[in-house]
């Protein structure tokens, strides 16, 4: 499922934990442009889910080949 994002949403970086998955982490950045994301069916996020999204869409120097897992907060 394709989760959009605006510039300027704050999103939550990653890091890797026990047994080799991945949880958000304390920092987060801000979107760099309106871009699009896939949802990713991973669990243990607390109030927040993951997404992937373009490298480049977070870091100016990042790539489109390259795919990052973060974390956004959502209402249920």
């Amino acid at each position: 499922m394709k989760i959009k994002l605006s510039k300027g949403h704050k999103v939550t970086l990653s890091k890797v934990g026990h047994n080799g998955f991945f949880y958000p982490c304390e920092k987060s950045l801000s979107i760099l442009y309106d871009t699009a994301g896939d949802r990713l069916s991973w669990v243990g996020g607390g109030s927040k889910i993951p997404i992937s999204i373009p490298e480049n869409s977070v870091k100016i120097s990042g790539s489109t080949d390259v795919f990052l897992p973060v974390w956004v907060s959502y209402d249920k």
